[in-house]
């Protein structure tokens, strides 16, 4: 039977969640948190996925329409252009304003798919637009 020896400083580190990185190339010790939210960064990827799904739902309004190629390529373009739109409104809002922003595009699909012809959706939508 081995016997239990007591654990190096290195590993209590890891076991404790305080290990940080690929390999051994960083480490904090756990009471630094190594997964602290950049408001900024987290809140511009939210706004992105938000504009995405502006952009992929009016397109596959259009597709679904039967709409003309030329429009089809222009709401491939807008997924671009609201991606970049919802990134930039997330950044300069942070977490919770991208947040909102993502209830309000849901809530404006929610609302097309009840509407008896369904049309696509404004990006953003005009409850969260900025001033």
């Amino acid at each position: 039977m081995s016997t239990l020896r007591d654990l190096r400083t290195e590993e209590l580190t890891y076991v404790s969640g305080g290990y940080c990185g690929w390999g051994n190339s960083y480490r904090q010790p756990s009471w630094g948190g190594c997964f602290s939210i950049n408001n900024t960064r987290i809140g511009a990827q939210i706004g992105a996925t938000a504009g995405y799904v502006a952009g992929v739902f009016n397109f596959a309004v259009d597709a679904l329409s039967g709409a003309s190629n030329g429009i089809l390529t222009s709401d491939l373009k807008d997924i671009g252009n609201f991606i970049k739109i919802g990134a930039q409104y997330g950044a300069q809002n942070g977490i919770n304003g991208a947040l909102s922003l993502y209830q309000n595009v849901l809530s404006a699909i929610n609302t097309s798919l009840q509407s008896p012809t369904v049309l696509g959706i404004t990006f953003p939508p005009p409850s969260t637009s900025q001033s």
